[in-house]
């Protein structure tokens, strides 16, 4: 099972994904949205979204 984990600011997003144990950070990207479509078409492919987990907010 894969683990797509984002921190969200207002200008960019960090990344981490666990995968079979292993955790890799996956850089950031700004939240324009020509860099939000280039994420999801190359990090999320495959990722089946009925298995969506809880969301959490810090302050």
């Amino acid at each position: 099972m894969r683990v797509i984990g984002l921190d969200i600011y207002r200008t960019f997003a960090q990344v981490a994904i666990l995968e079979d144990g292993k955790l890799q950070d996956h850089g950031r990207f700004s939240m324009d949205r020509e860099a939000v479509l280039v994420f999801a078409t190359k990090v999320l492919r495959g990722v089946n979204f009925r298995h969506i987990g809880a969301i959490s907010f810090s302050a």
